[in-house]
Parts: C-alpha cells; sequence; structure tokens
C-alpha cells in the first residue's frame, strides 16, 4: 500500500489532483429527483474534490488489484457512484462543468469518464425503481 502511494503522488500527471485546489475526504448529501418526480436520496465521501476556475474534477481512487485497460472498460458500479457524485456537486458549481475521473492505485492508472457515460449511468439510476 505505502509503495503505490508514494508511486501516485510521485507521478508528475497527477499532481495537480492532490494540489492546493483539491480537497480530501469531502462529505456531500442532496436529493436528486428524476423526470417522472422519484426522488433519489444522495449521500457521499468524495475522495478528491478539485475546483479550478474554469472546471470542477471529482477523483475516486480505487485499490482494486484488477486495473482496466482504458475509461470504457471502467466496471459500471464504479461509473454510477461517480454518476451521482457528479449530479451533487453539479448543483454546487452551476456555472462550471464537472469532469469525474478514477484513479487506480495499483496501476497507477487514471481513467476520466466520459459525460455521455456518466449521463446515461445517472439516467439507468434514475429509471431504476428504489425502496
Amino acid at each position: 500500500i505505502a509503495h503505490e502511494v508514494v508511486t501516485v503522488l510521485a507521478e508528475p500527471a497527477f499532481a495537480p489532483l492532490f494540489g492546493p485546489d483539491g480537497r480530501a475526504e469531502v462529505a456531500a448529501a442532496g436529493v436528486i429527483e428524476a423526470a417522472d418526480g422519484r426522488r433519489l436520496s444522495v449521500s457521499a465521501r468524495i475522495d478528491r474534490l478539485i475546483v479550478a476556475p474554469d472546471a470542477v474534477t471529482i477523483l475516486d481512487l480505487k485499490t482494486d488489484r484488477q486495473v482496466p485497460a482504458d475509461a470504457a472498460a471502467a466496471p459500471a458500479h464504479h461509473v454510477a457512484q461517480l454518476a451521482l457524485y457528479r449530479a451533487l456537486v453539479g448543483r454546487l458549481y452551476p456555472a462550471l462543468p464537472v469532469h469525474a475521473a478514477l484513479l487506480y492505485t495499483a496501476g497507477p492508472r487514471l481513467l476520466a469518464l466520459d459525460e455521455t457515460r456518466l449521463d446515461a449511468a445517472l439516467e439507468a439510476l434514475l429509471a431504476t425503481p428504489h425502496p
């Protein structure tokens, strides 16, 4: 684990994710409403929230041993998690685009998630009946 942490922090491409614009373990909660009026309560702990003047980035760290080859191969449940987080954060920063990424520490590999896939994951969650 220590080796993975050092490797991630030493990677120059990841430096903006761990810089002064970012915050760790950000709690967020809210209600997301589906088109049919159903409401989905969401409680989140965002691993890294980076707020820059031109965009917001949500980063979720994953310690899975199997690292997806690319963003298209990221597990659907990881994408769904970030789709919910993105919906919550988007309300806080309505004037900024909200990007989402997964950082698999075992790679380490950073996977920026496509907006279209995130939107589809959110739609699927909102279309599914929840108790």
